[in-house]
């Protein structure tokens, strides 16, 4: 098969070789090669970077699914990029621990050259999140302390990774909801190592990179930066986890890099009540400014988020990842490529309301008290229907009754026609 590579837009572009560079042309079509990869679909693109689902194939049907990243087309002339990806590519090959996306191959095609990783089947939690929003579901704060314990737990491996005897120093430096992925197996996983530093060797002082909105203050001024940094960038996600807000926000960069340095960080407990205190505590910790009154290791964050769940986790349920996902993404609410659907149905719970719960009125005058939460499209419809046929017999409950009774009379007809019939 040949290589071939196209954009989907009918104007402005071609068919091209894989091994081709164009900057109109982006989008590899599946069935295409990538190395020894078959393309399946893409999965997303960045500024930088694009990601496809491929396979490897191998003899009597063997497959396996991973996940390419490929530096996109126009930037494999940047040499200061390909430096930054080939060094990620190092440093990502050394990392193994079941928190972290396992890198598996690197190589070149042409130009160009990707990753091939791990294939995580969920959503990130950034998705999550939005998904929680869009169903008015609150993300239990149990459950975003177990998360959080296993992202810590990950980037303590990694800062403490040591090459011949020497730690490397290694700083993840752009921790943020997309990067942390959750499975439909329960399972927690860091990715995107594509900025992480070790020592000073990859980032000149005074230069940023990273999310803005999930920088240290350190990291904010170009100042060095160590494992404390990826502590202060998780507090920042766990913060908004548990709030549902943003922490730093502002109209442009630099308001976003000014509320990193000065702007008031409000207890995470005085926003959402539900949080408990010890919680509370250990997520303001994470999120001091000052690097020296934080948890000095994302060990000693992971130990105080662990100790919270142990202390109010009350069944497995409380920790259950893949239940929790199932919930929120149930059959049919996915789109292809791990994209969630925005849309949503307002799900409405219809009980009898207790004495002092706000009444309303349904057909027929029952009593009743309304829960928002969400269900399909057709059991609203049915609902509704339902409600309607409701109401047009409490209006007219006279010819209802008159009805029922003709009904009557001609099942009773029937009945006795069937069984002159059958004596006959």
């Amino acid at each position: 098969m040949s290589s071939r590579a196209s954009c989907g837009k009918p104007e402005g572009c071609k068919l091209v070789g894989a091994d081709e560079l164009s900057s109109r042309c982006l989008t590899l079509a599946p069935g295409i090669p990538i190395g020894k990869y078959l393309v399946r679909r893409k999965l997303a693109e960045g500024g930088m970077a694009e990601l496809y689902l491929c396979c490897s194939q191998g003899p009597e049907g063997f497959e396996k699914e991973v996940v390419i990243k490929r530096i996109r087309p126009f930037l494999s002339t940047d040499p200061e990029f390909v430096r930054m990806f080939i060094a990620e590519a190092h440093l990502a090959s050394r990392l193994n621990h079941p928190n972290l996306v396992q890198v598996f191959d690197f190589d070149k095609q042409g130009d160009s050259y990707y990753l091939a990783m791990e294939h995580v089947r969920g959503h990130s939690l950034s998705e999550v999140r939005k998904r929680c929003k869009a169903r008015m579901v609150p993300f239990p704060p149990i459950l975003v302390a177990h998360v959080g314990a296993e992202v810590a737990r990950g980037l303590h491996y990694a800062h403490r990774l040591a090459e011949n005897g020497s730690p490397l120093g290694l700083v993840h430096r752009d921790v943020t909801p997309h990067n942390v992925l959750l499975s439909f197996n329960g399972e927690v996983k860091l990715t995107d190592f594509g900025i992480a530093k070790a020592s000073d060797k990859l980032t000149s002082p005074g230069r940023l990179k990273g999310k803005l909105a999930y920088m240290s203050p350190e990291q904010s001024r170009g100042e060095r930066v160590d494992a404390r940094t990826d502590v202060f960038a998780l507090g920042i996600v766990l913060w908004e986890m548990l709030t549902g807000g943003r922490l730093f926000e502002g109209d442009s960069d630099m308001a976003v890099l000014q509320a990193v340095r000065g702007s008031v960080i409000p207890p995470v407990a005085r926003v959402n009540p539900d949080v408990p205190a010890d919680l509370d505590s250990v997520v303001m910790k994470a999120l001091a400014r000052k690097p020296e009154l934080r948890h000095q290791t994302a060990r000693e964050l992971e130990l105080g988020l662990g100790q919270c769940v142990l202390r109010h986790a009350r069944t497995l349920e409380d920790t259950d990842i893949a239940g929790f996902l199932e919930k929120l993404f149930p059959d049919g609410w996915s789109l292809p490529g791990g994209t969630a659907s925005q849309t949503a149905v307002r799900r409405v719970d219809i009980e009898p309301a207790g004495k002092g719960d706000p009444l309303r009125t349904a057909a027929g005058g029952v009593p009743t008290r309304l829960r928002g939460r969400t269900l399909p499209r057709r059991t609203v419809l049915k609902i509704g229907l339902g409600a309607v046929a409701l109401a047009v017999l409490a209006a007219n409950p006279l010819s209802s009754c008159r009805r029922a009774k003709s009904r009557g009379r001609e099942s009773g007809a029937r009945s006795a026609c069937r069984a002159g019939r059958a004596d006959s």
